[in-house]
């Protein structure tokens, strides 16, 4: 196992950088200021050195650009060179034209097209401690005897990854020191995460932090177990019962800005495990506490399209 690093108070992470470096709300990516304000000031006053940092699913750099500006302002860390490991298939998808149309990037990008170079254009001067990972998670896992000092994961959109992601980089991470940020914890579509870390509550501790959108920040508290870290989790091993509790959970560690998003990530989690009748209930409930969510037209589709697939199985 990776060796021991000393562990920051998790309190302090209650305090967010008032003083951000104006650049970190120009570079591209999806993340909301907030967001970005907190990986800034986690690098730059609680990151100890001990381990490296990793960005999964950096897209265009806004958490690792982030990142960086926070290590470059850290005064206790000397080595820095390369502390932060970003990763990406780096492969133009249509559904990123959108984001990026915020931004100035230096050229358009054609569906399937490597954009590697627009990333480390924007990391700018940041780039020299930045390694660059090139690649399919679903192939990838963490290679270096270094612990996993923070791990911001960005790219858990579906359950092969889920699967992959977990035993490919929770094993790194140490007890009582690093801490796990979930960036598609307070969104709807990505179910699975709710699930997964209500499996693994015992192991991992709430971080009391601002609301910043989607994000959820944990902090590793004990060893998982093999069997948590191996196993190969999918909708079949989740029965009613503990999908309540899991979403019972999720609302409670998320700031009540977000729970129609935890509300639609149960929703959805209904349908998969073809409970059409809780989760239209539910659903139906929704449509009056948490319209923002009912009349959300990406939430509707995927509502739609779960449906869909109930019908075409039966």
């Amino acid at each position: 196992m990776p060796g021991n690093i000393r562990s920051p108070p998790v309190t302090l992470i209650k305090t967010m950088n008032e003083s951000k470096p104006k650049e970190i709300g120009e570079v591209a990516g999806c993340l909301v200021d907030k967001e970005r304000e907190f990986l800034l000031d986690y690098a730059s006053r609680l990151y100890t050195g001990g381990g490296e940092i990793v960005d999964l699913g950096c897209f265009l750099g806004s958490s690792t650009y982030a990142l960086a500006a926070g290590l470059d302002d850290n005064s206790q860390v000397t080595d820095k060179d390369k502390r932060i490991h970003a990763y990406d298939r780096f492969e133009w998808n249509p559904w990123m034209d959108r984001p990026a149309e915020r931004y100035t990037l230096a050229r358009t990008y054609q569906e399937n097209e490597c954009f590697a170079d627009e990333f480390e254009r924007q990391m700018g001067d940041k780039i020299r401690f930045i390694k660059t990972v090139k690649g399919d998670l679903t192939k990838l896992t963490w290679q270096s005897e270094k612990a996993i000092e923070y791990l911001f994961i960005d790219s858990m959109k579906d359950w092969q990854l889920c699967n992959c992601i977990i035993p490919g980089y929770y094993p790194a991470m140490t007890p009582g020191v690093s801490y796990l940020h979930h960036q598609d914890f307070v969104f709807f579509h990505t179910y699975w995460i709710h699930l997964t870390m209500y499996r693994m509550r015992d192991y991992f501790e709430s971080v009391d932090h601002n609301f910043m959108g989607p994000s959820k920040v944990f902090r590793y508290l004990k060893q998982l177990p093999n069997e948590l870290m191996n196993a190969r989790y999918s909708i079949d091993q989740f029965s009613v019962d503990e999908i309540n509790a899991a979403f019972e959970y999720s609302i409670d560690v998320v700031r009540p800005r977000g729970h129609s998003q935890i509300v639609g990530a149960k929703i959805l989690a209904l349908l998969e495990k073809q409970e059409a009748e809780l989760a239209n209930e539910l659903l139906e409930r929704a449509a009056t506490t948490h319209p923002d969510l009912t009349e959300n037209p990406v939430f509707q589709k995927s509502v739609s399209n779960l449906q869909n697939k109930k019908r075409q199985v039966a």
